[in-house]
């Protein structure tokens, strides 16, 4: 079979480039990578990228400061099969990113994934405010 469509996708714009993130997929044979669709229509999502890995986060680089982009991203499972389809997301990369958030404009290398961490924090946060009521 196919691998399930992600879940939770949400795209962070940055100078230059959109972070993703999304909820894993489930496969029978296990889900190898990621596809990801971009363009600038959600009708034409004409590039692709492929993740090194079945990481759930993954940034899309050289972008143009401005351009609203929309992206997908399918898993692929070890037999070569692209998991379900689900709606696009969007982001607009921007140059004025970077400047409200200094620390998130070096966290990405050159190949992917790895800025979770950035949210993490915030999430923490949450949970002791939640907890001092």
């Amino acid at each position: 079979g196919r691998p399930s469509a992600v879940t939770n996708f949400a795209a962070f714009p940055g100078s230059g480039r959109v972070s993703l993130v999304w909820g894993a997929s489930e496969d029978d044979t296990g889900v190898n990578h990621y596809r990801v669709y971009f363009g600038t229509s959600e009708d034409a999502l004409t590039e692709t990228l492929e993740t090194d890995d079945n990481s759930t986060s993954w940034y899309v680089p050289n972008l143009e400061n401005g351009t609203e982009y929309y992206f997908k991203v399918l898993a692929v499972d070890s037999d070569g099969n692209e998991g379900d389809d689900i709606s696009a997301v969007h982001a607009r990369p921007d140059i004025s990113y970077d400047a409200m958030f200094p620390a998130a404009s070096g966290v990405m290398g050159e190949t992917g994934p790895a800025f979770l961490w950035l949210l993490l924090p915030s999430f923490g946060a949450a949970g002791f405010l939640r907890r001092r009521k």
